[in-house]
């Protein structure tokens, strides 16, 4: 149990620097609205995200990397993806957050009350 626990840990490890160093080549360029970049950029499927970032329905409170980051952000709503954990910090990439459909990769505390939760997509 221990040894597949250390390989699971190991994997999402090793996705989390794969995710980092691909949504670092995405920031600051024009990447689009938040649930449209979250989609193109990274595969997530129509039937995940789609229409207005509120619409996302959360399903799980616990961050995961690869899972998307809701957030209660303007009357639209806002969505990312998490691209790492550390401790009580959540990394994660989006796009649009300051308004300019520009990609970023920002870090929140877990316990900031502008999270609506997380969905860890099929």
């Amino acid at each position: 149990d221990q040894l597949k626990a250390y390989e699971e840990k190991r994997q999402e490890q090793e996705w989390s620097n794969q995710l980092v160093a691909y949504s670092q080549t995405l920031v600051g360029k024009k990447t689009g609205q938040c649930v449209v970049a979250i989609r193109q950029y990274f595969g997530v499927p129509r039937d995940q995200v789609q229409g207005m970032a509120k619409s996302t329905k959360p399903n799980t409170q616990t961050p995961k990397v690869g899972s998307l980051i809701i957030l209660k952000m303007s009357r639209y709503g806002h969505v990312g993806i998490v691209i790492k954990v550390d401790g009580d910090k959540v990394t994660y990439f989006d796009s649009n957050g300051q308004w300019a459909q520009r990609g970023a990769i920002r870090t929140i505390i877990k316990s900031d009350r502008r999270i609506a939760g997380y969905r860890i997509t099929t």
